[in-house]
This record gives structure tokens, C-alpha cells and sequence, in this order.
């Protein structure tokens, strides 16, 4: 897997082989067998990454209420 991680690009990971971890980590979700984990995984992690943006423009549209 970690092969294949390599090779992949704009996967919203925070460090190199974080997608093997949980890969690895969830041997016994659904899809895990048949391939579909991956792509389950794929829109975790750029679902994480849209959150964060999210919240990272909340909390600077809340600061700056707060400061007016």
C-alpha cells in the first residue's frame, strides 16, 4: 500500500504513509477486502481537510467580531 501512496498526489494527508496507517489500522471496516477501503479513505481524509478549512475561516470571522 505504501507503494501505491507514493505514487498518488493531492491526497490531503498530514504526513507521508498516514494512509497506509489507516488502511491498516481498519482491517476490519467494510470494503477493506474489495478495494472500495481506498477510496473510502481518499474521501476522509479531504473531508478532514475541508473541515479544518471551514473552521479556520469561523474562527477568524469570530475573532474578528470580537475585536470590533
Amino acid at each position: 500500500m505504501i507503494y501505491l501512496e507514493s505514487h498518488l498526489s493531492n491526497t490531503s494527508t498530514k504526513f507521508y504513509g498516514e494512509m497506509t496507517e489507516l488502511l491498516l489500522q481498519h482491517k476490519d471496516y467494510p470494503g477493506s477486502t474489495n478495494g472500495t477501503g481506498l477510496f473510502q479513505v481518499l474521501v476522509g481524509l479531504k473531508m478532514r481537510t475541508t473541515y479544518e478549512r471551514l473552521m479556520g475561516a469561523e474562527a477568524q470571522l469570530a475573532a474578528k467580531a470580537v475585536n470590533n
